[in-house]
């Protein structure tokens, strides 16, 4: 550059529109020349790999698709903090050794420069993740509503982890620095969920598990953005801060120093309402919904409006079941879809069926466990003795015939592959019974069935 030509970037005696200008042109040329770019593949692939681990099959609420950005963000947040630590301990890189020597005002703005650009690209890539995991959601049958605050939860979780990062590095500018700074975000929540759930509730980002039983507190959402928005804050107070006393030709002004301190210490101050919650991110409430209730022959089926499209293929399960049950001790006109454990008992009169998502084989499944639930099961759990004296000649094999019964129901005219030893022959018997030859055995051996006291006689014509 000539001699006495004021170079782009310098901000000295200029006004506040170049000062800007000049940020600004730092940060695009940060952008293209820094391994930051790196961030946009690694979490996008990271990010979707989570995200869609963390979705349900088949089944579409906003509620898990926040779980799966969380999801997400806990995936690709070290990474993040490793080459946001790269970036701030390589002061020398190639083509961007001007930075320190053009006479800018004080550390932060290289550091800005560099950090923005680090933040710019992970953001972009956790906004792909983002878009792609709505678009998942979107597609199918979505139910409930989408908070906004939500979703700033994994953008401002990017930016302290990129914080973090890039403190660390600042610190620290070793070649080691990177894989210990990205080892240690990984280890956050490890730390975090072996301390209480409290303290894993105030991690960058969490693992929230939610269902379509399950309600979120009413402010939680709103905590949360204040809590990060708050720790991003005291992390860039406390960066600020270092980078001020470690400048040698920056005029050390002690007001300045306290009031960073300060800054921080008050930012750290928004995890107040978070910690107020005692780690409760997640109440067992239903959210308010109508279930959808379908005939399928003589059998009501009720199912939650999340799972609507599964009302045809589960319908016909329970129907066959149904007509098998006939007039049995097993009998039963009404299934609803319910949760499980507490508050799982049906609402109206009937059963109920449980239903997690609809990937391949859950129908199956779901059927199965309702013939477990209506089978007695807990009769073979009681004490082997207390059956013996009971009249149970096996405990043992009822209870293993329980279960033969149970998985034959689900599929019936289909063998139980795993079917060995003395239970071979009965699981044959059951594959060549048709629905009315099954309306015929339950009702004949219904009774032990729910007994769990069912012998090798009842498995022969």
């Amino acid at each position: 550059m000539p001699e006495g030509t004021e170079h782009p970037l310098s901000t000295a005696g200029s006004s506040s529109h170049a000062r800007r200008t000049a940020f600004a042109h730092a940060v695009l040329l940060e952008s293209r020349r820094s391994p930051a770019w790196l961030l946009v593949p690694a979490v996008v692939g990271l990010g979707l790999f989570a995200a869609f681990a963390e979705l349900k099959p088949g089944v579409s609420y906003w509620g898990n698709a926040m779980a799966a950005s969380q999801a997400s963000t806990i995936a690709s947040g070290p990474v993040v903090s490793g080459v946001a630590a790269l970036v701030a301990s390589r002061d020398h890189r190639m083509g961007l050794g001007w930075l320190d020597e053009v006479a800018v005002r004080g550390p932060g703005f290289r550091h800005g420069a560099r950090l923005l650009a680090t933040l710019l690209w992970a953001w972009l890539g956790q906004g792909l993740v983002l878009a792609a995991v709505s678009t998942r959601i979107l597609v199918g049958n979505t139910w409930g509503d989408l908070e906004p605050l939500a979703l700033l939860i994994s953008p401002l979780g990017l930016s302290a982890y990129a914080l973090f990062g890039y403190l660390v590095g600042v610190l620290l500018p070793h070649v080691l620095t990177v894989p210990v700074v990205a080892l240690a975000a990984f280890s956050l929540h490890a730390v975090g969920f072996a301390l209480s759930p409290t303290a894993e509730a105030l991690l960058p980002a969490r693992q929230q598990l939610v269902d379509v039983w399950t309600a979120v507190p009413a402010t939680l959402h709103l905590r949360l953005v204040v809590w990060f928005l708050g720790l991003v804050l005291a992390l860039l107070a406390v960066l600020v801060l270092v980078c001020r006393l470690r400048d040698r030709h920056q005029r050390r002004r002690p007001w300045r120093l306290v009031a960073l301190g300060a800054a921080a210490v008050v930012a750290s101050l928004t995890a107040i309402p978070v910690l107020a919650l005692g780690g409760r991110t997640t109440l067992p409430a239903e959210p308010p919904f109508t279930p959808v209730c379908t005939w399928h022959g003589e059998l009501e089926l009720c199912l939650h409006p999340a799972f609507d499209h599964a009302s045809a293929d589960l319908g016909a399960r329970l129907a066959v079941f149904h007509e098998m049950a006939g007039d049995s001790p097993l009998a039963f006109d009404r299934v609803e879809h319910r949760p499980r454990g507490m508050g799982e008992a049906p609402v109206g009169e009937g059963v109920a069926v449980h239903l997690d998502d609809t990937a391949e084989g859950t129908l199956v499944a779901a059927v199965q466990e309702l013939a477990f639930n209506l089978s007695g099961l807990d009769e073979c759990f009681r004490p082997f003795d207390e059956r013996v004296e009971q009249g149970v000649e096996d405990p043992d094999a009822a209870a293993g015939y329980n279960t033969l019964v149970s998985t034959a129901i689900a599929q019936p005219g289909v063998p139980v592959a795993d079917a060995g030893g003395v239970y071979r022959e009965a699981a044959d018997f059951l594959a060549g019974l048709s629905v009315p030859e099954w309306r015929e055995w339950l009702s004949r051996h219904g009774a032990a069935y729910q007994g769990c006291a069912l012998t090798e006689e009842a498995f022969s014509r």
